[in-house]
């Protein structure tokens, strides 16, 4: 890692020493918590104040003095962008944050900062969508994200995607998932199915997507078909979900569970006295 220059801007300069670190040791954990949609306040008031007041030349000077890849910074232009975003410019921002961590998206270490960032874009379009329906306005920030959502996934599943974001397909598709049942609007489900299975016919199998990804996907998909009245489906899916899901989410495999057992019970497959006694109570406390 380079050493840092000299800069009147500790935070940014900070920032970008993480940032740095962060690529050099590879550590997905770090980079999602820099790129998190989500900024302490007291933070978000010093960086916004430093890049207004450093402006866009001097903040190229500073990029240019780490030894970062190139297709590292326009990543990070965009967020220190969103950082000085106002409120209404929050999510089409962000989205340009994590349109441009796409071509720098090329490993697998990298998942969990993508996990993060998609799950922020979809946290600023429900809180945005919140706005808009106490404000009395048309609320079409949720279309938004998943339209966004949807191009990436494009992206994700063609062939020339690299291994991250193939391996981070299944981050997109549950985001996307997430928004459809918060819209009721199912049918734009279907597509997002058809890509993962485009995916999977390239050679990939579910256990090679990171197992909380795969679990996710399963549970959704197993809601979707109870929906659509596939039981025999929904049983499939849902019981990868609840063979794969970790004992200690017990919350997670609670949800999991009940729509596992509405499957099973149309299906004439009847769920233990002490199953239900040990597990379906406990949902009510939710």
């Amino acid at each position: 890692m380079a050493a840092s220059p000299r800069s009147s801007a500790p935070v940014t300069s900070q920032f970008l020493a993480d940032f740095a670190g962060a690529v050099a040791s590879t550590d997905g954990r770090l980079l999602a918590a820099l790129l998190s949609a989500s900024v302490d306040p007291v933070l978000l008031a010093a960086a916004a104040g430093e890049i207004a007041a450093l402006g866009p030349a001097r903040l190229a000077r500073a990029l240019d003095g780490w030894q970062l890849p190139d297709r590292y910074k326009p990543v990070i232009q965009r967020y220190w962008a969103y950082l000085s975003a106002g409120d209404d410019g929050l999510q089409k921002a962000y989205g340009a944050v994590l349109s441009a961590f796409m071509p720098a998206f090329t490993s697998v270490w990298q998942i969990s900062a993508f996990r993060s960032m998609c799950s922020g874009l979809v946290a600023i379009a429900v809180e945005a969508e919140n706005y808009q329906k106490a404000a009395g306005l048309k609320p079409d920030k949720l279309v938004e994200a998943l339209n966004d959502l949807s191009r990436l996934c494009a992206l994700a599943s063609s062939e020339r995607a690299e291994i991250g974001q193939r391996l981070g397909f299944l981050v997109l598709t549950n985001c996307c998932f997430k928004i459809c049942f918060k819209l009721s609007e199912l049918n734009r489900s279907t597509k997002i199915i058809d890509q993962v299975q485009s995916l999977l016919s390239s050679g990939l199998t579910y256990l090679e997507f990171p197992l909380c990804d795969a679990v996710t996907y399963h549970y959704y998909l197993g809601r979707l078909r109870i929906l659509q009245h596939d039981f025999d489906a929904a049983d499939a899916s849902l019981s990868f979900s609840w063979k794969y899901c970790p004992q200690v989410y017990e919350r997670q495999r609670r949800k999991i569970l009940i729509y596992l057992t509405v499957a099973r019970i149309i299906r004439g497959r009847f769920p233990t006295q002490e199953l239900l006694a040990k597990i379906l109570p406990r949902c009510c406390l939710w």
